[in-house]
Order: C-alpha cells, then sequence, then structure tokens
C-alpha cells in the first residue's frame, strides 16, 4: 500500500528535522538552524547543518544530505516508506494510503498464511498433539495459555498439509514466498509447537517452531519472505503494544518461552529476537514505543555476548535509549526456568531518578522468599 504524494507533503510541514537528528548524533540548535557530528562518517568537530525550515539536512565532510526522509531513511537503515511512516507514528500523524498491485500480492499471502494459521491451531485442538500438550503442561501453560498465546501445532504427516493447500489454492510457490520452505526446497516445520512471529499490527507474518523429537535444530525460525524480515521483527504476543504504553518499558529476553513466562508474569511488554542476536533495526523497531529498555538475557556466555552485542549498537539507534540489565539469580538460566521452577513473581519498580529495580518472590519449599535483583543501567 503506497502513501499518497499530498500525506507525504502534509507531514513533512508537521514534522522537524531536529527532533530526529539530536536524539541520534550530538549537535546544538540555534532557533531553526543547528549544526551536529555527523552520523555517517567519522569526525570530531561537526560539520552537518540542519534546518527545521526546509526540513533538509547537508554534510560538507561526506556530502550526505536530503530531507528529513531521508535522513530517517539513512540512519535507520529503512526503506522510504517505513521512514515515513516512523515520522507519522512520532507525530501522531495519520497518513492517506493509495491501492497498489503490490498492496493487493501484501493481502493476498497474508490472506493464505492466516488459513495456514487456522490449519495449525486444528492440529493443536485434535489428538495428534497430545505430545505437544505433554510438553507445553511440563512447562506450566495450559489450555487456556495456548488459545490465548495461539500456540499451534503441525504433525510429521506432510501429505495431510499438502492437500490442505491445495484444497485451498496455496501453491509450493506461495509457500516458498511466505518463508514455509527453505532454499533446498524441503518444508521446514515437520512434528514442531508452533509460536506465530507478529507485525505491529498484531498479523501473523511468521513462526517459531519447537521440535519434539531429537532430530535437527531445537528451534527454527521462518526463513525470510514477503511478509517477516529476520533481523527487523521480533517475537511478542498480540497485548505487546498496550503494554508498553501502558508500563513505558520493554523486556528484551531471548526465546518464546521467556516471552511468555513474562506474560504469565504479567509483563506482555517482553520481545525477543526470536533466538538470533539482536538487530539494530529490531532495536529501533522497539525504540519507536519507548526509549527504556530492560535486558534479561540467558545466565550464561552467549547471553552475556547479546548483551554486549545490544551496548554496541544502542548509541547508532538514538543516544536517548537508556538499557538497563537484569541479571537473574545465579541458580537460574533464564527467566522461563524461575517461572517453571518457583512459581515467581516478578516486580518491576523505578526511584525517582528513573532507575528500574527489580525483585522476586518465589516459592522454595512451601516457603515465599523475596530477593532483590541487580538492575544495572548501562
Amino acid at each position: 500500500m503506497g502513501i499518497s504524494k499530498q500525506s507525504i507533503e502534509d507531514l513533512k510541514k508537521r514534522s522537524k528535522i531536529s527532533d530526529f537528528v539530536l536524539s541520534t548524533t550530538t549537535g546544538k540548535l540555534r532557533g531553526t538552524k543547528g549544526m551536529a557530528l555527523c552520523p555517517f562518517h567519522g569526525e570530531k568537530t561537526a560539520s552537518m547543518s540542519f534546518t527545521d525550515v526546509e526540513n533538509l539536512f547537508h554534510c560538507f565532510g561526506c556530502k550526505m544530505g536530503g530531507d528529513i526522509y531521508k535522513y530517517v531513511q539513512e540512519i535507520n537503515n529503512l526503506e522510504f516508506q517505513d521512514a515515513v511512516e516512523l515520522v507519522a507514528e512520532k507525530y501522531g500523524f495519520k497518513l492517506t494510503y493509495t491501492e497498489t498491485s503490490q498492496t493487493n500480492d501484501f493481502k493476498n499471502f497474508q490472506q493464505k498464511i492466516n488459513l495456514i494459521d487456522e490449519y495449525f491451531k486444528e492440529m493443536m485442538d485434535s489428538e495428534k498433539s497430545k505430545k505437544a500438550k505433554e510438553y507445553l503442561t511440563s512447562r506450566k501453560f495450559n489450555e487456556q495459555d495456548l488459545k490465548r498465546y495461539d500456540i499451534s501445532f503441525i504433525d510429521s504427516n506432510v501429505e495431510d498439509f499438502q492437500k490442505f493447500c491445495d484444497k485451498n489454492k496455496i501453491s509450493d510457490f506461495d509457500l516458498k514466498k511466505l518463508g514455509f520452505i527453505s532454499s533446498n526446497d524441503n518444508f521446514l516445520f515437520k512434528n514442531r509447537i508452533m509460536f506465530p512471529i507478529l507485525n505491529f499490527r498484531s498479523e501473523t507474518i511468521a513462526y517459531g517452531g519447537r521440535a519434539l523429537e531429537d532430530f535437527g535444530p531445537k528451534y527454527l525460525n521462518s526463513s525470510d519472505s514477503v511478509l517477516y524480515k529476520k533481523n527487523r521483527n521480533l517475537y511478542f504476543t498480540k497485548e505487546f503494544i498496550s503494554s508498553v504504553k501502558k508500563k513505558g518499558y520493554v523486556f528484551l529476553v531471548e526465546g518464546y518461552f521467556d516471552v511468555l513466562s513474562l506474560n504469565q508474569l504479567g509483563y506482555s511488554n517482553s520481545a525477543s529476537p526470536s533466538g538470533t542476536a539482536l538487530t539494530i533495526q529490531q532495536l529501533e523497531a522497539v525504540s519507536r514505543y519507548t526509549n527504556k529498555i530492560l535486558l534479561c538475557f540467558d545466565n550464561d556466555e552467549a547471553g552475556l555476548k547479546a548483551t554486549e552485542r545490544v551496548l554496541e549498537i544502542k548509541n547508532q539507534v538514538s543516544n536517548q535509549l537508556e538499557i538497563h540489565c537484569l541479571n537473574l539469580p545465579e541458580k537460574y538460566k533464564d527467566i522461563s526456568e524461575l517461572y517453571e521452577d518457583n512459581e515467581g513473581s516478578i516486580y518491576v519498580s523505578a526511584d525517582k531518578n528513573g532507575i528500574y529495580k527489580l525483585s522476586f518472590k518465589y516459592c522454595f519449599k512451601g516457603t515465599y522468599c523475596h530477593i532483590n535483583s541487580a538492575v544495572h543501567l548501562l
């Protein structure tokens, strides 16, 4: 769906390029004009000028320049339309869209993945999902939870799935475009618990699958598709956006069960890069809704590296981004272990300086104990 030219121009009149420049690099604004350190090349003396009147920027060093959309596009590594939408979101501006052939293609693929989603849910409701439900029960998720989080299932009978696709006019070409078929033309998901990956409109665009057999990778994500990009999308539940707006911060954790465990503990404002390293694009996506991030990656070497990775990229997103690092009790590898082992509760509070603190209440041998968790502002 394209954005109308008139809408793009009207938004430009409502916006200020200084809002984006000063949140991503060091600079000074005097009236409607300013100078800043250019974020597109290394320098120690400000050589990039910008003005709110024309909403333009220009670097006298590297010669990079353009309008507000160009700046947002380049600083965030976005397509033009995504950049316009990001600017509109900041100012609460309602864009006007026009129908395009590409729009119709997206709608068509969205309808097809919605049909597939219904198939997976029917599989979870069938007797074929017995082992899947037993496994989920062992991780403290009941039937009501499965419905709430749209957790589904696919068995190992690819022929039945193929018949369903044929009946609904979903071709192998469609499956490949939707990320269900690998580059080697193999169907990716067999006998797996399926976690729907949503976009920020709460539409299912991809899946993460947890294997029930000791064959292949334990967790597997959809391939990049017309709807889904691994380096941009995260895993969260339908309550994510409303919860972030209510609480004012985001939990970033490693895996699917970490997100779901936090949801169970009352924190739907949690997201995961689906087991892969967090990217600049994913952090940028989260930062559109809040500048406060609570990291709670796994208590292992990989989790430490993941935390270090966030610290490396945070200033490329915004110098106003706050990163708070949560250290779990040593005996727990991750949030999901704490939730499953101790029926724990998490309490989050912020002091007068805006520094977040966490405490856990957990059950140990029938007695409820309280522990304080170290939260560091990084």
